[in-house]
């Protein structure tokens, strides 16, 4: 059975400026606990004290939601939450992914307190850069759907150890990644051909979600073995 990380849609909620009842939440966690291997706190971006209600709130419901701490939030909450849990997640981070200069000192930080046998999930973190200079214990963004919603598909190279991209539809773009292709247990061929304009059927869609979802297990297994040996 796969693990399934449950989502607030706290950012989402954020984005569209539409409130989600902390209880309603709560009801909601109760009603599929069984399939979550874990869920997050409901998380307030910009109110760190908000964040932390919310996170004893649901506790008195008797759930164990896994704390959240944001960039820029006050560190002492990050200690907090460290001495008292086992599991945190870092998040507020998709605003800084261009503002490497920034993310970076508080992400050194932030690993630097962090103590042994205590780990973080990254909330919206797949950029590159951030992914495999950190040894994250999870991860998630939306960044694996790229193929499907821009035409995209990702793909990894163990050997250069960095993310490509080949083109769906264009032949000479995804020949020039077979053996890419091969590595992800798939036919390029598959992915070349496509009429101009031909929305992708419920089948290409699986298939382009397939290799996306197995691109990433690889760069899971690769960053896994990379920071096992730095430790």
């Amino acid at each position: 059975q796969p693990l399934i990380m449950a989502d607030s849609g706290a950012f989402s909620a954020l984005s569209l400026g539409v409130p989600i009842d902390i209880y309603d939440y709560a009801n909601w966690i109760k009603k599929w606990d069984k399939y979550f291997y874990i869920y997050p706190n409901l998380d307030v971006i910009g109110d760190p004290k908000k964040t932390l209600d919310n996170q004893h709130l649901l506790e008195a419901e008797g759930l164990k939601p896994m704390p959240v701490f944001h960039v820029n939030e006050p560190w002492e909450y990050l200690e907090h939450y460290l001495d008292k849990y086992d599991y945190v997640a870092l998040g507020g981070i998709v605003p800084y992914a261009g503002r490497l200069s920034i993310l970076i000192p508080w992400l050194i930080k932030a690993f630097k307190m962090l103590p042994e046998g205590k780990k973080y999930h990254g909330f919206g973190v797949t950029g590159w850069k951030v992914l495999c200079s950190f040894p994250w214990d999870s991860v998630d963004s939306s960044s694996w759907a790229a193929g499907y919603r821009y035409g995209r598909i990702p793909l990894f190279s163990p050997v250069e150890g960095k993310i490509v991209s080949a083109v769906l539809g264009d032949p000479v773009s995804c020949f020039k990644y077979k053996n890419l292709f091969d590595y992800a247990g798939y036919n390029w061929k598959d992915f070349a051909y496509r009429k101009e304009g031909e929305p992708l059927s419920g089948q290409r869609r699986k298939e382009v979600a397939g290799i996306s979802a197995i691109t990433y297990l690889r760069i899971e297994q690769w960053l896994r073995k990379r920071h096992q040996k730095s430790s």
